[in-house]
């Protein structure tokens, strides 16, 4: 399983991450890119599932 391949990050690994990041040295505007990213990879489509799930329950209900 997939759940055997992966590993935790060592502080080794965060530190590294860290430093690559910091030598990149990403504008305002890639980090906000980034963070965008984030929310419309994640958050929009858990927020979507959220919202069917609420329509589903009071449909169920009788509240529709």
């Amino acid at each position: 399983m997939i759940w055997r391949r992966l590993r935790r990050a060592t502080k080794q690994d965060e530190e590294e991450f860290r430093q690559r990041f910091e030598e990149a040295k990403p504008t305002f505007t890639d980090r906000l890119v980034m963070v965008l990213t984030g929310l419309v990879v994640v958050g929009i489509p858990a927020a979507a599932i959220l919202v069917g799930f609420a329509f589903l329950i009071m449909w169920i209900f009788g509240a529709l």
